[in-house]
């Protein structure tokens, strides 16, 4: 009998196809001249008025700009950032285009800064990790006066780390208080460079991820905290959280490749439905090598993954998106995106390698609007696509059906959760198709996949029992 979860990934799609060919980024530019600096996080007021922090990857060490534009990108303000102490910027969040703050670090110090000139200068906000060894990680405003500056103790930089430390403002950076302190893990602490995508804000709440696997979520703009597990191990060892995205105050998403203190390992996503208590592992796009994750403001449930982190040399060049909260990704190649933020599914900016002071450096979105609305036109279809049954038995036939009308060749292969090809892959021309296959003979999880010649289709998950 067929299993009544038939698959019907080839019809979604077929949606993403007009995306895909106008899946653009346009650089504005960002007023840098020096080759050696790549944009690795930034702040978006609006169309118009957008910073944004660099760092120089050419050498690997501190000194950077903030760079901010009022226009759109057509003029830049550029300014060292604090060369004459040292201290280079590794999360910014402005308000306006006159209010900003940046942390900031020179190891083993951070610093809070702030500017209310446009950038001209940067004050040091005073008790803000001001404590040796207290290193400073990411900033987020909830208004003009409440903030929050998180980040982690480090006992020997860089090998031992913890615990996590959370300072809380509610007089716009004046004075801050140190609120929270969980040492409850060893060697728990966060991601220094982590793009714009580390955090997540939906009214008051506020979530984070570590890399021991955990969720961190206040309700309260960062007054009290609780931690969550999600569950993500790679055998025994935890998984690191290095993104998390939220739609609303419940539905969110939050992405791992790496184990902690150990190798890159696959791509792994989980989503939660209840605001971060419980955690569910949902599809995967293949051979992707996706660090964080951004969610479309006022979309449906719209989500782009894509390299960044410039601290991880392995970024993928591609970026895949979603339309459906995760159930489904499809894999654009590009070049590797560093940061990136949308304030509406039609207007959002990205972070590249810088080429010139008008070339590179920060992108903006020209494709259509991130939205699962009429603007998807499908001009061909798919009838429903089958696999059954599923779960199967080791060793026992399992039928996949497909109805196509494409004139292209669709390629499908079979690989298991370590990526391995479990036979040849083989093609579906036009037309219907009816593959009988023998599962495999070892227990476990496999991916169908399906890829088409206009980019990489995502699969769907195939249980041997």
């Amino acid at each position: 009998m067929k299993n009544q979860n038939y698959s019907r990934i080839l019809a979604f799609f077929l949606m993403y196809i007009p995306i895909l060919a106008f899946c653009q980024w346009q650089s504005i530019g960002s007023g840098i001249e020096n080759e050696s600096r790549t944009i690795v996080g930034l702040s978006v007021i609006n169309e118009n008025v957008i910073w944004a922090i660099s760092f120089n990857t050419g050498t690997w060490t501190g000194l950077g700009e903030v760079v901010k534009t009022t226009d759109g990108g057509l003029s830049w303000d550029v300014q060292e950032f604090d060369s004459e102490n040292g201290f280079f910027p590794v999360g910014i969040f402005a308000l306006d285009e006159n209010n900003a703050w940046i942390a900031g670090n020179k190891f083993p110090h951070s610093k809070i800064f702030k500017t209310s000139d446009g950038g001209q200068t940067w004050v040091v906000q005073p008790n803000a990790f001001s404590i040796e060894n207290q290193i400073a990680s990411h900033i987020f405003f909830f208004d003009e006066n409440v903030g929050i500056a998180y980040g982690f103790l480090s006992g020997s930089f860089p090998t031992s780390f913890g615990p996590i430390l959370i300072y809380r403002t509610e007089d716009g950076g004046n004075q801050w208080t140190q609120v929270f302190e969980y040492p409850v893990m060893e060697n728990e602490q966060i991601f220094t460079y982590s793009g714009n995508n580390h955090f997540a804000v939906v009214e008051d709440n506020i979530w984070f991820g570590t890399n021991r696997g955990r969720i961190f979520k206040s309700t309260n703009r960062g007054q009290s905290w609780v931690a969550y597990e999600t569950g993500l191990k790679e055998g025994e060892a935890d998984r690191a959280i290095h993104s998390i995205a939220f739609k609303d105050e419940l539905h969110g998403i939050a992405l791992s490749t790496a184990v902690w203190s150990g190798p890159t390992v696959p791509l792994k996503i989980v989503a939660t439905q209840d605001g971060g208590q419980a955690w569910t592992e949902i599809p995967t796009p293949v051979d992707q090598v996706a660090r964080l994750v951004e969610y479309i403001p006022d979309s449906d449930g719209a989500f782009i993954l894509y390299g960044g982190g410039f601290s991880f040399p392995a970024n993928s060049p591609d970026y895949s998106i979603s339309l459906n909260n995760g159930q489904n990704w499809l894999t654009v190649q590009d070049d590797n995106i560093f940061c990136m933020e949308f304030i509406s599914p039609s207007i959002g900016f990205a972070g590249r390698m810088v080429e010139s002071a008008t070339e590179g450096g920060i992108f903006k979105w020209t494709g259509n609007p991130l939205v699962d609305t009429d603007f998807i036109h499908q001009e061909v279809m798919l009838d429903e696509v089958e696999v059954f049954p599923n779960p199967c038995v080791s060793g026992e036939p399992f039928t996949f059906s497909i109805r196509n009308n494409l004139n292209d060749l669709l390629e499908v292969s079979l690989v298991d959760i370590y990526g391995r090809t479990i036979d040849s892959p083989f093609t579906i021309k036009k037309d219907h198709a009816v593959l009988d296959l023998i599962a495999p003979a070892s227990k476990g999880i496999y991916f169908l996949t399906i890829k088409a010649p206009t980019g990489k289709f995502e699969t769907r998950k195939f249980i041997v029992r």
